[in-house]
């Protein structure tokens, strides 16, 4: 009994969810053929059929049947399907006068071979299916309308009910077999797509909560990193500054490189996160093209290799350096320092030139070139299609520090400027790195306020509020003050404070903290402003000066009233930068 029931499941048509639809239902059609056919040979035995039709229902019969076992032994779908759907139109072309033509049963077979064909052919071989069957009845109503004898009449009106039923309802099993099938997958898949759609879904917020996590757990590494950092940086500068011997100057000169590299490591890693989630926005800023290399040098003097003299960095400029752009200064200035990062890294001795050259004004946009070569060690060939890759670092014996983000952020930001980024390289050579960026020229009202001289400004006659409420971060801010000359200083430790005391006494500037108790610099900026415009008065300049160091918080903090925004740590020019800018814009 085990092996009938085996046999007659190898035997029947796939119900095997796995198997493709149009092959499941190609083997039903043929399986419903073989057995009509089985009936209408057996009908025509019986009634006696016209000879020629009979002849032509067996040969369909044995026909058939060897497709389908040819089916069911695993032969090509492609290959079966075209011999039965050639063959059904060829003996379609045979009987339809032998068996009445237009008004016998063959109109009904031929719309049921017509539909199956619709359902179970590939979208490859439907075009010359349809024309081919169309093209088939074309020809013989054709046929019959000119000539009418040629179509063999029933004989009787019960053959003719007898064909055309039975005909009717071998049409109306075969649809119904068919459209069930159809229908039931349908249901299936939607029940399937829904089941999925709420599983992405799920998937989608997990990603994005996870995400979100990343970002809140980087954001709050690095504001926790960069809080004592500015600490360490602003004391090593103060220190600096003092009378010390040789051997004291030498060691805090490396105190204050270690403590920069620290801060381009916690930065690098900032950036790349931004950059996956797509959360960096590029300023607009206004600057003429020898702003982007300006001190550029001076970044790397704590670099033993340039110490030392065995490498030596030399700016190129071009002729029309002097132009103005228009672009995220910033920005171009952190390609080309991380390039040239890489190529004072990978140079033990030699020379590193940093050039910038305007290949072509057109249409109010001048195309860039920014070049740094090296004559360092160059990269293996090997290397070449990794170099841009995030934590890539080049396989050397030298001590390199760094994460290897420093070349992929290069990037990243060149493919937001909409610009080209390559490079050329032979080991033992050298290297030579080249950004092309299309920067938009400045109006003539951008240029004249870019021209706008500064004037130096008397630091003593200012007055600041210093909002902070970590004490070696006051302490370090207090020092710097001093040194530039602002002896008006008035101190807060929260927001609270800064407020009340900001509406009780004037000041030209407030030095704003962001994450501080009671209530935060948004907050407090915020209610300064509100005091101020109930007075009809003009507010202090109030510029962040914060661990926080996204795109997004430097957004939040210009909504909330602030003017400027620097981010810890930060060093006496650039506060000085800042107050001068500002104080100048008034």
């Amino acid at each position: 009994m085990n092996l009938l029931t085996k046999a007659l499941r190898k035997l029947l048509p796939a119900r095997d969810a796995s198997t493709p639809i149009e092959e499941r239902l190609f083997e039903i059609t043929l399986c419903l053929t073989i057995l009509t056919l089985l009936l209408w040979s057996l009908v025509g035995m019986f009634s006696q059929f016209n000879p020629v039709v009979l002849r032509i229902y067996l040969f369909a019969l044995c026909f058939y049947s060897a497709i389908y076992f040819a089916v069911k032994r695993g032969i090509s779908f492609r290959l079966t399907t075209s011999v039965y759907y050639i063959s059904a139109l060829l003996i379609i072309s045979f009987g339809w006068l032998p068996s009445g033509g237009i008004r016998g049963a063959v109109m009904h077979m031929c719309v049921l071979i017509y539909i199956s064909g619709l359902l179970v052919l590939p979208i490859r071989r439907y075009i010359i299916f349809i024309i081919s069957t169309i093209c088939v009845v074309i020809i013989f109503v054709t046929i019959e309308y000119y000539h009418r004898d040629l179509a063999v009449p029933y004989t009787d009106y019960v053959s003719e009910w007898r064909d055309l039923s039975i005909a009717g309802v071998v049409m109306l099993v075969v649809m119904g077999f068919a459209f069930y099938i159809f229908k039931k997958e349908y249901l299936q898949d939607r029940e399937h797509l829904q089941r999925m759609n709420l599983e992405l879904g799920t998937a989608k917020e997990r990603a994005e909560s996870a995400d979100k996590a990343k970002s809140q757990f980087l954001a709050t590494i690095s504001h926790e990193m960069r809080t004592p950092l500015n600490g360490i940086v602003g004391l090593a500068e103060l220190i600096e500054k003092t009378n010390l011997d040789k051997e004291q100057s030498e060691l805090v000169k490396n105190l204050a490189t270690s403590s920069h590299i620290l801060s381009g490591l916690i930065t690098d890693v900032l950036d790349i996160t931004m950059i996956e989630n797509n959360r960096v926005t590029l300023q607009e800023d206004v600057f003429e093209l020898k702003d982007v290399t300006k001190d550029i040098s001076q970044l790397f003097h704590g670099f033993e290799s340039l110490k030392t003299g065995k490498v030596s960095i030399e700016l190129v400029h071009a002729s029309k350096s002097d132009i103005h752009l228009m672009g995220d200064l910033k920005r171009i200035r952190q390609i080309l320092i991380n390039l040239t990062t890489n190529a004072v890294k990978f140079t033990p001795a030699g020379k590193v030139t940093i050039s910038t050259t305007v290949v072509r004004k057109e249409d109010k946009i001048a195309t860039v070139l920014f070049k740094v070569d090296d004559t360092g060690i160059g990269i293996p060939k090997s290397q070449h299609p990794k170099v841009f890759s995030r934590f890539f670092k080049h396989e050397t014996d030298l001590a390199v520090a760094g994460t290897g983000l420093g070349l992929s952020i290069a990037k990243s930001l060149t493919d937001l400027m909409h610009g080209k980024i390559w490079f050329y390289s032979t080991e033992g050579k050298g290297s030579s790195f080249y950004v092309e960026l299309p920067l938009p020229l400045a109006t003539r009202s951008e240029h004249a306020l870019a021209e706008k001289d500064i004037q130096p400004i008397n630091f003593s006659e200012l007055s600041v509020l210093v909002a902070e409420d970590v004490h070696i971060n006051r302490l370090v801010m207090l020092k710097i003050l001093k040194n530039i000359g602002i002896t008006k200083i008035e101190v807060a430790e929260d927001g609270e404070q800064a407020v009340a005391i900001a509406s009780s006494q004037a000041f030209d500037f407030i030095l704003m903290d962001v994450l501080m108790p009671k209530m935060d610099g948004i907050e407090a900026t915020m209610e300064i402003r509100r005091v101020f415009l109930e007075r009809k008065q003009s507010p202090p300049f109030i510029v962040a000066v914060t661990a926080n160091a996204t795109t997004e918080d430097e957004s939040k903090c210009r909504e909330a009233g602030m003017v400027d925004f620097i981010t810890k740590p930060f060093t006496t020019d650039i506060l000085r930068a800042v107050f001068t800018r500002l104080w100048a814009s008034v």
